[in-house]
């Protein structure tokens, strides 16, 4: 009992060294420190993971920021950074968490401690997609590349999703794993049953005390993400990718079709294309694979979480970090302060989950190839070709994210006169004082149990 005193003073006198010596609970619950920090009220929250410290030496919210006005800096100590001001008349905040699913998850609980006043969330990022939508092998049963090109994905365009899979919640027995390497047209051993079993029940999926599936949409989160696809046709305004992005582009296709002997071609200067929710999804992981064996077996993730079957020839795959931290974020926080609010993910490819071609030997195995030789434009920056397609596929995701709000900004000039349009989401409902003071106190609770787990 001594112990646990101790541990709850040397942990409070942590928290309040974090957020300085004024009252810790008063900063949690105080609508003034909310509307200071956040700008207002019914503001819309965009998080986003890398500042620039990777490829591309830009920010990912970087094209956004350009187009903010009134922009003042504000402090979450628990995140890289923050910036809040006006977005086509929106109130908005730009949150940089910074990376990997346990940074995005400490930051998004920090700033949703102000969750009354958050109209909705989303979360950009670049990430490696399949290289087509259906993939281009689909082991082990269709070892045949199909005929037509179908959706060829190209760097900067976007995956739409309201779903965040764990890629990381499934067995892996080398044994099992490699027992058909190196043959690219099998699979790497099938996950444990229980993770199967909790990818057809989303609801309650987890797998030895992780969760697996860490999502579970409302039609309001649903509907955001269908107000951003029909915001897809901003993507048109981007400038065509850069030369040496096309060139890439066209390279890295050219030997991909080689390989599989077809003749399938690309537009290498086409605008981005938006792959809506029921498409696609995000599948995370800090384990950074590739390959046709581990693609299939993603996109088998994705199709069990927007249709509930095993269907891998008609979704693509977004592999990244951060969702499975932020969605655990908002699913805490909706449990603690009762404020279910609207979130949505969005991600554009910068690389892909299958970097090298593939092709048939004389056995019929189909093996991986040399990886592609750089194109002599990139070849030159140093950085393997990252900058320009990452810059390009920030400017791509930003695009879409500023057309959702320059199109909410024309519906409300042509619907309302005088006045503000209201919102296409309703501020939520509002805890009593009471309830909220003690929703408060757990969450300072939880804040001060994180904070010690962290740094001990």
């Amino acid at each position: 009992m001594i112990f646990c005193v101790n541990t709850v003073l040397l942990l409070s006198a942590l928290f309040i060294s974090v957020y300085g010596s004024e009252n810790a609970l008063a900063y949690l619950s105080s609508k003034e420190q909310c509307t200071e920090l956040l700008g207002g009220t019914d503001v819309s929250v965009i998080f986003t993971a890398d500042p620039g410290l990777q490829y591309g030496g830009i920010g990912e919210n970087y094209f956004i920021l350009q187009s903010l006005q009134n922009a003042k800096n504000v402090t979450f100590p628990a995140c890289f950074s923050a910036v809040r001001g006006d977005l086509f008349s929106s109130k908005v905040v730009l949150v940089t968490t910074g990376e990997g699913p346990s940074t995005a998850q400490l930051c998004v609980f920090e700033v949703l401690i102000c969750s009354e006043y958050i109209k909705e969330t989303m979360i950009f990022g670049t990430a490696g997609f399949s290289p087509r939508k259906g993939g281009i092998l689909n082991p082990p049963s269709d070892c045949n590349p199909p005929v037509e090109e179908g959706d060829l994905v190209r760097y900067g365009d976007i995956c739409i999703t309201n779903h965040a899979i764990n890629w990381d919640c499934q067995g892996a027995e080398w044994s099992d794993t490699a027992a058909n390497w190196p043959n690219e047209c099998s699979l790497a051993g099938s996950p444990d049953a229980p993770f199967q079993d909790a990818l057809q029940d989303a609801s309650s999926a987890s797998y030895r005390g992780w969760d697996c599936f860490v999502n579970d949409p409302d039609q309001k989160s649903l509907d955001l993400a269908d107000e951003m696809y029909a915001a897809r046709n901003y993507t048109n305004k981007v400038a065509p990718p850069p030369e040496g992005v096309q060139e890439y582009l066209g390279w890295y296709w050219g030997n991909v079709t080689q390989g599989i002997n077809r003749t399938w071609t690309i537009d290498t200067a086409a605008a981005p294309r938006v792959f809506g929710r029921n498409e696609c999804a995000e599948v995370d992981s800090v384990y950074w694979w590739t390959g046709t064996p581990w693609d299939t077996q993603a996109r088998g993730f994705v199709s069990y979480a927007v249709g509930g079957a095993p269907n891998t020839t008609e979704t693509v795959a977004a592999t990244a970090m951060e969702g499975i931290g932020y969605m655990a974020a908002l699913r805490m926080a909706q449990n603690i302060t009762g404020i279910a609010i609207p979130y949505v993910i969005l991600r554009a490819t910068s690389d892909f989950s299958i970097p090298n071609p593939v092709y048939q030997a004389t056995n019929g195995t189909w093996l991986s190839g040399q990886s592609i030789s750089l194109p002599p434009s990139l070849a030159a920056t140093g950085d393997g070709g990252g900058a320009p397609v990452t810059i390009y596929a920030i400017e791509s995701g930003n695009s879409l994210i500023l057309g959702l709000f320059e199109n909410r900004l024309k519906s409300s000039s042509s619907t309302m006169t005088g006045e503000v349009a209201s919102s296409a989401y309703a501020s939520q409902d509002t805890a009593s004082s009471s309830a909220l003071v003690a929703k408060v106190l757990m969450w300072n609770l939880f804040s001060i149990v994180t904070l010690y787990h962290i740094m001990f």
